[in-house]
């Protein structure tokens, strides 16, 4: 992939196949206690240090049957960065965006 080429649906797919993509965690606050009470997963994707921003691929991935993998890896990975934490703070939460 150039930066002048558009993003494809089979450049999304090497890039999962390539494990080019990660996660960020963006907290939830409670405003009454200022407590951490979650967070947001959000997916991310970065190419020889730079970030390909989310609205260039997450469209172009919606509504097609790479979305179900996408979606599972991240579930796995969340799991496998917050499980334990998770485990160990029950009243918390997680959330993700799921494709339709």
């Amino acid at each position: 992939m150039t930066p002048n080429k558009p993003i494809t649906l089979q450049d999304v797919k090497q890039a999962l196949e390539r494990d080019e993509f990660s996660l960020e965690y963006l907290p939830t606050i409670d405003l009454i206690t200022m407590k951490c009470i979650g967070c947001e997963a959000l997916l991310r994707w970065k190419i020889n240090g730079v970030n390909i921003p989310p609205g260039l691929f997450i469209p172009i991935v919606e509504k097609t049957p790479l979305s179900g993998p996408l979606t599972f890896w991240v579930i796995e990975q969340f799991a496998k960065e917050l499980g334990s934490w998770l485990l160990a703070n029950p009243q918390v939460h997680l959330s993700f965006n799921v494709p339709p």
